[in-house]
């Protein structure tokens, strides 16, 4: 009997969803560039209704929301892309639903 295990890595692939008229968020799609991360920018200017669609509870809304483009796992406001790597590389694809982290306010 032979059992092989294949392991098949994802690429660092993230869609940023982000309001047209804030500096911060293009500076956080650099950094995930910066970090090896292909990103996919898209300006929306109403972003609650582009968190509402994802499942962003209001009270956790930032004027910026990636998602992983493998899992559909949603990370919101300013998350260093190493806790980005981390979560991808612990549980790709095995969370249903959006999953929210948030970094310090």
């Amino acid at each position: 009997m032979t059992v092989s295990t294949l392991t098949y890595a994802l690429p660092k692939s993230i869609t940023v969803y982000q309001d047209p008229n804030c500096g911060c968020c293009s500076d956080r799609v650099e950094h995930m560039r910066q970090s090896g991360f292909t990103v996919k920018a898209i300006e929306a200017v109403d972003m609650s209704k582009v968190k509402k669609k994802l499942g962003v509870p209001a009270g956790l809304a930032s004027c910026h929301t990636g998602v992983i483009d493998a899992s559909g796992e949603a990370i919101e406001g300013h998350v260093p892309a190493a806790a980005v790597d981390k979560l991808t590389a612990n549980s790709p694809l095995k969370i249903l639903g959006p999953t929210i982290y948030l970094t310090e306010m």
